[in-house]
């Protein structure tokens, strides 16, 4: 199974050139190594299985769920998804 979280390591490697191009790649990759692991961790770990569907909205319910969390961690999580989208 591919670990979502490899994609940082990726986005840091990026960070060293200082293109555009490779910069907003590694925003990308940072944001989709968090997201990912995010919802893995809501869907195993929270039992939210509605999230496996995906769908135009699931970026949104994902951090809405973090936003809501069962946990204070999960919350900062939210927050920072939020950002890393704007």
């Amino acid at each position: 199974m591919f670990e979502w979280l490899d994609f940082s390591d990726v986005a840091e490697d990026l960070t060293k050139n200082p293109e555009e191009a490779y910069i907003r790649s590694s925003i990308d990759r940072h944001y989709y190594s968090l997201f990912s692991s995010s919802r893995e961790y809501l869907i195993k770990k929270r039992n939210k299985h509605y999230l496996k569907i995906g769908g135009r909205d699931i970026h949104q319910k994902v951090k809405e769920e973090l936003l809501n969390p069962e946990d204070l961690n999960q919350n900062e999580l939210g927050e920072i998804v939020d950002e890393l989208r704007k």
